[in-house]
């Protein structure tokens, strides 16, 4: 369906800026330039805690 309104992106610029501008993946690492869209495959190779983030 269609959506309106600044959510979830004014909820993620909230603590995830990079240069004033809200970031996605921010521990992410690039492997080759391009876009991510909503339906491509995304696999996660390592992930830490929130503890682990200190």
């Amino acid at each position: 369906g269609l959506r309106t309104g600044t959510a979830p992106l004014s909820t993620l610029a909230a603590g995830r800026t990079w240069n004033g501008k809200p970031v996605f993946g921010w521990n992410c690492l690039v492997r080759r330039e391009g876009w991510i869209r909503c339906s491509d495959p995304i696999t996660v190779l390592e992930s830490r805690t929130p503890e682990q983030d200190v």
